[in-house]
């Protein structure tokens, strides 16, 4: 075996690189003037994608606890290409999220048939300072009973921005 010291100061061997933790073994540090070093674990947690939590993107499969669980684990969330079903409940964004995807090909797809009340029913619950950049937003699932079209903001939050957003049906 090969003992070694990691970035953060822990001693052990070099299988312990093989650990689910592995990456907090190893330091990285971005090019410039001013940077800081950081273990690979911590920068590669700065921003997360829905798939790290269960997000299928087929548009069949409810992906509503995995977005929601990304976005209670980061404030920067992706959704890669795909289509990510949310069935049955509001997903409330915090202060600060910022939410991408790849353009038209990162699609989030409601069904407000699942909902107590699908006409005042919300797809999106925004607090302050959130941003949705690059992605697609459809209230309309095919073959669903009814539709949702709305996104709320929290009374008293401010500075929410679209980039790039569509909205579909």
């Amino acid at each position: 075996m090969v003992a070694f010291t990691g970035f953060k100061g822990q001693t052990g061997n070099v299988q312990d690189l093989a650990d689910d933790d592995g990456s907090d073994w190893v330091g990285f540090l971005q090019s410039g003037t001013g940077a800081v070093a950081e273990s690979i674990q911590d920068k590669l947690r700065q921003t997360v994608s829905v798939k790290d939590f269960g997000a299928v993107g087929d548009g069949v499969t409810n992906d509503t606890t995995a977005i929601q669980s990304a976005l209670a684990a980061a404030n920067k969330v992706y959704f890669p290409e795909g289509t990510y079903f949310i069935g049955g409940s509001t997903i409330d964004v915090p202060n600060n999220a910022y939410i991408y995807g790849d353009g038209i090909g990162s699609i989030v797809l409601a069904d407000a048939s699942t909902r107590v009340d699908p006409t005042t029913d919300s797809l999106f619950n925004l607090n302050s300072y959130v941003t949705f950049k690059d992605i697609c937003i459809n209230g309309d699932r095919p073959n669903a009973v009814q539709e949702i079209r709305s996104i709320s903001i929290d009374d008293g939050a401010h500075d929410c921005l679209f980039h790039n957003v569509t909205f579909v049906d």
